[in-house]
Order: C-alpha cells, then structure tokens, then sequence
C-alpha cells in the first residue's frame, strides 16, 4: 500500500515537472502580457483622473481602488502604486497634504512604520499594499 501511494506521489511530481518544462515558458509570457495590459490601463487611469483632481484627490482615489480590488495583494499594491504614480503627475497641489507626513528614507524608521500603519487604519484600508502607497506619499512629499 505504501509502494503505491509513494509512486502516486512520485508520478505526480513528475508530471507538475513535465507541465512546468512544457507549458511553463507559455503561461509565463502570456501573463507577463495581460500584466502589461493591466498596468497601462491604470497608468491611463491615473493620468486621466490626475488631469481633474489634486494629489489628495488621488490619494483618496488611490486607496479606494486598492481597497476594491479583488485581485492578489500583489497585483493590487502595483497596479494602483502606478495608477497613483500617473495620477500625481498630472493633479494640482493640495493645501496641507504634505503635513505631518514623515520625511522619506530608504529604511523606514519604526515611527514611519507606525505612522503608515496608523494613516492605513485611519482610511479603513488594513493590508500590507495600503502602506506601499504610504510610502509613495512620503517620497513625494520629501522630492
């Protein structure tokens, strides 16, 4: 019985192995397109909604996407750093946006930590990708 359930296993993993050497370089072309697709569709999303609105604007618009998306943590922190990237290059300044904001640094300190966990909190968005996007506003802030 254990013969058998050993070589299952076995022809299983042979079989993922033959599928990743065959179809693997396909799948992984194919989807490094759609993701190119994705990510120009939200820099031109960002680049729209900049030309109508300020960085808070933004910001606000940023988080709210983000916190909608239904996709992988992953897809959703990139896609909407680059739709928040787009949309600041085009929007207006606003009063007081920079205010309280951390000065930006390479290594965030544990106050900056704090600081972007808190702001997250405060915007109802409570994952890992909201604090990327924080830092997006720190470096802008600190240029």
């Amino acid at each position: 019985m254990a013969k058998k359930i050993w070589l299952g296993i076995l022809l299983a993993i042979v079989a993922g192995l033959l599928w990743a050497w065959l179809a693997g370089p396909q799948w992984l072309a194919e989807w490094n397109q759609a993701s190119q697709v994705e990510q120009q569709a939200f820099q031109q999303r960002g680049a729209s909604l900049g030309g109508n609105t300020d960085q808070q604007g933004c910001f606000e618009a940023a988080l709210q996407s983000f916190d909608q998306c239904q996709d992988s943590e992953y897809k959703c922190t990139v896609n909407n750093g680059i739709l928040l990237k787009a949309c600041w290059q085009k929007s207006l300044p606003s009063e007081g946006f920079c205010d309280a904001v951390p000065a930006f640094a390479e290594k965030p300190s544990e106050d900056d930590k704090a600081w972007m966990k808190d702001s997250c909190f405060a915007a109802g968005v409570n994952a890992a990708g909201c604090r990327l996007l924080m830092r997006q506003k720190q470096q802008l802030c600190s240029s």
